[in-house]
């Protein structure tokens, strides 16, 4: 739908993975709203590899998780690139950068397009470990990230978390920032949200873990306690397995008797069925456990709440305290068995009913966004 009362703008975009469904939906958005939209990103090779783009996008190159290196040989090449693109870039009312590598490729380019009065937007998914501790690259980085800062207009963020604990102590950023939760994004292929959960369930408490498959410590954790357990709960995957980091999930999951993979869904048409399917919902990353995967938040809380699926989280991180505040779920004080298996133990399904049907009572506009998020981005880039 385009904005009412707003000046459908020329968007450029300049993304880091153009396979990620996440960034997929947030680039739909800004065309929902009646923008023109041009899209510069690379694509990596990953389970999404696949991934058909359904938007005006130039492919800058493939990239493979964790190879640092070979990224700033292709951050180089995007930068030159933007030569044979300028004349493009220079019809930019706002661009907008997904990540820091990005924002130095669109500052390159804004620079090169003479482009001098779009602003620049910096729209920050996560804090990478690169940009975080005491040592000379990290140092670096920051440094980078400061002088680009500097010359942006808007900071966007996914969660508060990272303007508290990095951008205002760390970086000393205050300038004008909007807060653009990974909220689950209605288009029309969203199924109506439910009225109710199943109820009548008996047998293993069954919790899921749905999306993209990463953590380590999730895995092991939810593993051994299904397995501790002896069969009063279950564990379900919903999703990709990130092979780069768990190469050894099948293994993994042959040892643990109830763990059970589903695979790759369609987002959003199997939503419902998927969080229909499951009692509760696993929301905790440690991945980066010393920064960002205790100050992201993540789509799955949103998507669990809208679903009415029950979340269980961590204390001490961005997420636990969300569960907490918005009563979504049940927050552990650690990410350890016992703590697991002592919740599960002292559920019934009543309990669980219960905690569902209070989800699905909340407006869903706390989970759900229909370009509120994204129209309240735009209207704060200053002109």
């Amino acid at each position: 739908m385009a904005p009412e009362t707003e000046q459908a703008k020329t968007v450029v975009v300049f993304a880091y993975d153009s396979g990620d469904a996440a960034q997929a939906r947030r680039i739909r958005s800004l065309i929902d709203l009646g923008h023109r939209v041009k899209v510069y990103s690379f694509r990596r090779r990953n389970g999404s590899s696949d991934f058909k783009t359904d938007f005006d996008n130039v492919h800058l190159g493939w990239t493979h998780h964790g190879r640092l290196g070979e990224r700033m040989v292709l951050i180089l090449g995007a930068m030159l690139r933007m030569f044979l693109h300028r004349r493009i870039v220079g019809q930019a009312d706002i661009i907008l950068a997904r990540n820091l590598d990005m924002l130095a490729v669109a500052w390159v380019a804004k620079v090169i397009s003479g482009a001098r009065t779009a602003p620049l937007v910096y729209e920050c998914l996560d804090i990478h470990p690169s940009l975080v501790g005491p040592g000379w690259k990290a140092r670096i980085m920051r440094a980078a990230e400061r002088f680009f800062l500097a010359r942006s207009a808007l900071l966007g963020v996914s969660s508060p978390a990272y303007l508290r604990h990095y951008f205002e102590p760390v970086q000393g950023y205050h300038g004008p920032t909007a807060l653009w939760e990974n909220k689950v994004q209605y288009d029309a292929a969203l199924p109506a949200r439910p009225q109710s959960r199943p109820t009548g369930r008996d047998g293993p408490i069954r919790i899921g873990l749905v999306g993209q498959v990463r953590c380590r410590v999730s895995l092991n954790l939810l593993a051994e306690t299904t397995t501790a357990m002896g069969g009063a709960a279950e564990l379900h995957i919903h999703g990709r397995v990130q092979n780069t980091a768990l190469p050894d999930f099948d293994a993994l999951a042959e040892a643990a008797p109830y763990v059970h993979m589903h695979g790759p869904y369609s987002y959003p048409q199997d939503l419902i069925a998927i969080y229909n399917s499951i009692d509760l919902i696993w929301n905790a990353d440690f991945l980066t456990s010393d920064a960002n995967s205790k100050w992201a938040l993540s789509n799955r809380v949103y998507e669990a709440s809208w679903c009415g699926c029950p979340s269980v989280g961590v204390a001490n991180t961005e997420i636990g305290r969300i569960i907490a505040e918005r009563r979504l779920g049940w927050v552990l004080p650690g990410p350890e068995v016992r703590h697991l298996e002592a919740l599960l133990r002292s559920l019934n399904f009543a309990d669980i009913e219960k905690q569902g049907a209070s989800l699905l009572s909340q407006d869903e506009a706390g989970f759900l966004s229909r370009g509120e998020e994204m129209a309240d981005l735009i209207r704060r880039v200053p002109a």
